[in-house]
């Protein structure tokens, strides 16, 4: 568990810098098989709220505990200014394809810019500073 911890620890420094966001988890959800998404209070979803996580606005890279997506095979960052939100979409390989996708409302006022993180059925919201 160490071990992890300073990998991640070692990635966020990586990412981050000035062209990068620092976002705090706010609330979790997930998709019910009634199709409604319900508030995760226990259970791993839960367990993030508060926690923080840095994405890379160039890159798309993520490090942290939600959405950590550093070490997939591939990131597309969609952002088309003014008007638009930031967009991460990442793409994983390999036995599990999951497709992962951070929108980031970079045009929002003030320093906190609200974020939603759909990661595998899970929807997870916030905000990020950079």
């Amino acid at each position: 568990m160490r071990r992890l911890e300073a990998e991640n620890l070692a990635l966020r420094r990586e990412i981050g810098g000035p062209d990068s966001y620092d976002c705090k988890v706010l609330a979790a959800t997930q998709l019910g098989d009634g199709g409604v998404l319900r508030e995760r209070t226990e259970g791993p979803e839960a367990a993030v709220v508060g926690s923080s996580f840095v994405v890379n606005k160039d890159t798309g890279r993520i490090a942290g505990g939600v959405g950590n997506n550093a070490t997939f095979e591939s990131h597309t960052v969609v952002h088309t200014p003014p008007d638009n939100p930031f967009y991460v979409v990442s793409i994983t390989h390999g036995p599990n394809k999951n497709i992962d996708f951070l929108s980031i409302r970079d045009w929002a006022q003030g320093p906190k810019k609200p974020f939603l993180l759909v990661e595998s059925g899970s929807v997870y919201t916030g905000t990020c500073e950079q």
